[in-house]
């Protein structure tokens, strides 16, 4: 049986930090929180494609993929949070305005 990837408490702990953080910035009004159990996100949310992760505009519910975003580095992952949270922020704008706010507002260019 394959060794599976889990985040540490320190890296789950920095992930709610993160968000707290960026819910302020933004101004979002709603709670951000997160998930790493897929089940459980897609009782909320259906999900389409294979993605690293992906949030529900409503309940501002980000599911987040333990595997991928271990084996990258932390900016990968705080781009990505920034990512979501804009889409949370912002339902309506496209893909690319997003990509385009995260650049903007991170300077990260993944």
């Amino acid at each position: 049986m394959a060794k599976q990837i889990k985040f540490s408490t320190l890296q789950l702990e920095f992930i709610q930090l993160e968000l707290n953080i960026i819910r302020t910035i933004l101004k979002i009004q709603k709670p951000l929180h997160f998930t790493t159990d897929i089940s459980y996100f897609r009782s909320v949310k259906k999900l389409n494609g294979n993605p690293a992760m992906a949030c529900d505009t409503i309940t501002g519910l980000i599911w987040i993929d333990e595997k991928y975003h271990c084996e990258n580095s932390m900016m990968v992952l705080q781009s990505n949070l920034w990512h979501e949270a804009l889409h949370i922020k912002h339902p309506k704008k496209s893909e690319r305005q997003i990509k385009q706010l995260v650049r903007k507002l991170t300077g990260y260019h993944i």
